[in-house]
């Protein structure tokens, strides 16, 4: 469970002797010697801080509370690919510098904002994007002009208008990355909703408030793929993407066979799962789902680390011996452990993958794990593409 935001966490978790230059840029002139600042003092900079009106808290918090969404590993890693965008090349050097994510968030913050506002954009982007990917898009260079936008923006206000009775003003950003990918950012939007507040006299009164919820897109134009975030259905869903694809590719969109993984050959013991060492990943096998044509339905056995893969379906149908070359795999399970690394957290991710289509279905919040594991499946060669 994440732990909730205090401006007195923060105070006390980031190194004292960045206080010194760090709270003056954020916080301002207060009445606090800055020059006798010692690690004991911690305190006293709280109750300063504690005096200050609301309206100079507030803006001093949201500054922080945007520096410590960066002190952490995801973080750090969008502060090194926001970098590479901003073409600070000797970012390495200097980051390293600093010892601590908050040290560093702080020194991105302070000395490169520009790298620190473009990092804020990559993390809100590295979100889990669930549902089906889109394939079967045109590849190269994307021709996304501004044209385009304008004419996204409008499409998706009447269509939320139309759809949801929403989304009377939108606004889209578009943000590229490395590698042929683009981020398009929508905000539309959202219904009016009712809360409620203290106003100066500490009263509670009813206020009326109108937000916007966002809608993320991500083409991959190597790949030709595109996939859909949003806090909606799985048809409307599948309705915006038909709408993104003919605004901005100006073509139907093709089938919703997409891209799925041909696992039958990944029941041999032999079957090779080879990982990039880059990777820091250990792969096992935790469960398999088999068919065969005697059998009305599949034989779903666990696989044990130090058995093979025959050992296993012998041990589970009574060693009665029964030949895996004339089964269907349907459905299988992976487990990918990942070690120490430096732009990501380690642990463990299940991926299960079957046999119909939009099949692999991955337990994880971590876009760059994610990639990996598709990396895996792509080098196993398990990959195909259908058309329907």
């Amino acid at each position: 469970m994440s732990r909730q935001f205090s401006m007195t966490t923060v105070l006390r978790r980031t190194p004292y002797k960045a206080l010194r230059w760090f709270l003056p840029k954020v916080v301002g002139e207060l009445d606090f010697d800055w020059e006798n600042l010692r690690a004991c003092d911690v305190g006293e900079v709280i109750k300063a801080f504690e005096q200050l009106p609301p309206e100079r808290k507030e803006p001093i918090e949201a500054t922080v509370r945007e520096i410590v969404s960066l002190a952490n590993i995801e973080g750090v890693a969008a502060l090194n690919e926001a970098a590479k965008l901003c073409k600070i090349f000797y970012w390495e050097v200097a980051f390293k510098a600093y010892s601590s994510t908050y040290l560093q968030a702080i020194y991105a913050w302070s000395s490169h904002r520009n790298v620190f506002d473009t990092a804020k954009k990559i993390m809100q982007m590295n979100r889990p994007i669930c549902g089906q990917r889109r394939t079967g898009l045109p590849t190269g260079t994307a021709s996304f002009t501004e044209e385009k936008l304008t004419e996204l923006k409008s499409a998706i206000q009447s269509f939320f208008l139309e759809k949801e009775n929403r989304g009377e003003v939108c606004t889209v950003e578009m943000f590229e990355r490395d590698n042929g990918k683009f981020n398009i950012l929508a905000y539309p939007d959202d219904h009016v909703r009712p809360k409620l507040f203290h106003n100066e006299q500490q009263v509670l009164l009813p206020k009326i408030e109108k937000s916007v919820f966002e809608v993320l897109f991500a083409v991959d134009t190597k790949e030709g793929t595109l996939e859909t975030a949003a806090k909606l259905s799985k048809s409307r869903k599948e309705e915006l993407e038909t709408l993104f694809i003919r605004t901005m590719y100006g073509i139907e969109p093709p089938p919703m066979g997409g891209t799925v993984y041909e696992i039958d050959a990944m029941k041999s013991p032999d079957f090779p799962m080879p990982t990039d060492p880059v990777d820091c990943v250990r792969v096992e096998i935790a469960m398999m789902s088999i068919k065969w044509d005697f059998h009305e339905r599949a034989t779903a056995f666990a696989v044990k680390q130090r058995d093979s893969i025959h050992e296993s379906v012998a041990c589970y149908l009574s060693r009665k011996e029964l030949a895996l070359d004339k089964a269907e795999l349907q459905r299988i399970r992976l487990r990918f452990y990942f070690g120490p690394h430096p732009n990501r957290r380690a642990g463990m991710v299940t991926a299960e993958i079957c046999t119909s289509s939009s099949n692999c279905m991955i337990n994880c919040k971590d876009s760059s794990k994610v990639d990996v594991i598709h990396k895996c499946l792509r080098n196993w060669g398990v990959k195909k593409r259908l058309e329907s």
